[in-house]
C-alpha cells in the first residue's frame, strides 16, 4: 500500500476508515497480488524453477518468508510499544494537570482565575485541533495550545516576579511550575511518538521479499486449491501489514490514544 499510494492518500485512508475494514482491506490486496505474481512467476520462469532441484525453490521460499515474518514481528512490537509510550505520555500529562489544577483551587491569589482559565483552554484546543494535527500528516502541535500554555508560564512568572508578588513566595508556585514544566514535556514526547515508527525502506524491502518468495510458487501447477493457498498465505501477511500501519501512528485512526483523561483532568 505504502508503494501504490503516497504518504498523504494512506494517512487519509487510515483515518477515516475501522479496523477491521483496513485489515480486510490488506488482506484481500497482499493475497490478491501474490495469486497474480505466482501466476505471472510461472508463464516468466516457470522452466527456470522446475529447472532447478526440487528442495531449492522450497528453501529459498521458506527463508524468504520466515525472515519476513521474523521481520514483521519485531516491527510490530515496536509499533505496540509506541503506542504504550503514547497512552503513558497522556496520562502523565493528564496528572500534572490534575495537580496544577487542584494547587491552583487552594492558592489564595487574584490570578487564580486567571490560572483557571488559561488551562481550561489549553485542555480544550489539545483535546480539539491538537489531536486532530497529531493525527494528520505530517503530525504537528496546534498554536492555539502553545498558545494557551505560554499564557500559563506568564501569568506564573508574574505571581513570582512581577510588581505585586508578595515577599514571601506561596509554596504553591515551584509546585505549579514543576507540574508545568511536564506538561509541556509530556506534550512534546506526545508530537515525537505521533511520527511513523517505522523507517521509510522498509515496506520496499517487506514488498520485494514478498514478492520474491509469490513468484517462487511458480513450481507448482497452480490448481485451485494452490491458489487459495497462495492467497491465505500472502493474505495472513497482510493482516500484520495491515495491523502494523494502524498501531504506527498513535493518534490517528479509530484505535488511536484517546484525549479523554486530558478532558477530565479539571474536573
Amino acid at each position: 500500500m505504502h508503494i501504490f499510494l503516497g504518504e498523504q492518500t494512506l494517512n487519509h485512508f487510515l483515518a477515516s476508515n475501522s479496523g477491521p475494514f483496513i485489515l480486510l482491506v490488506y488482506a484481500l490486496v497482499l493475497g490478491s497480488l501474490g495469486v497474480l505474481v505466482a501466476w505471472v512467476g510461472r508463464l516468466a520462469l516457470g522452466g527456470l524453477i522446475a529447472g532447478a532441484s526440487d528442495r531449492l525453490p522450497e528453501a529459498v521460499q521458506n527463508s524468504m518468508l520466515g525472515f519476513t515474518a521474523f521481520t514483521l514481528a519485531l516491527a510490530l512490537s515496536n509499533v505496540h510499544a509506541n503506542l504504550h509510550k503514547a497512552t503513558d505520555a497522556v496520562i502523565q500529562e493528564a496528572s500534572a494537570l490534575r495537580t496544577m489544577h487542584q494547587a491552583i483551587t487552594l492558592l489564595d491569589r487574584p490570578e487564580s482565575a486567571l490560572l483557571h482559565r488559561h488551562l481550561r483552554a489549553y485542555v480544550e484546543h489539545v483535546a480539539g485541533a491538537e489531536w486532530t494535527a497529531l493525527g494528520a500528516y505530517p503530525p504537528a502541535l496546534a498554536p492555539a495550545a502553545e498558545a494557551a500554555l505560554l499564557a500559563t508560564w506568564a501569568t506564573l512568572r508574574a505571581m513570582e516576579t512581577g510588581p505585586d508578588a508578595p515577599a514571601r513566595v506561596d509554596p504553591l508556585l515551584p509546585l505549579l511550575n514543576s507540574r508545568l514544566q511536564q506538561v509541556a514535556e509530556s506534550r512534546s514526547q506526545r508530537l515525537q511518538l505521533a511520527h511513523s515508527a517505522i523507517a521509510g525502506v522498509f515496506w520496499p524491502v517487506m514488498a520485494v521479499l514478498l514478492l520474491f518468495a509469490a513468484m517462487l510458487q511458480a513450481r507448482h501447477r497452480h490448481h485451485l486449491n494452490d491458489q487459495v493457498l497462495v492467497f491465505l498465505q500472502l493474505a495472513a501477511f497482510g493482516l500484520i501489514v495491515g495491523l502494523i500501519n494502524i498501531l504506527d501512528q498513535p493518534f490517528r485512526g479509530a484505535m488511536r490514544v484517546t484525549p479523554l483523561p486530558i478532558m477530565q483532568a479539571l474536573r
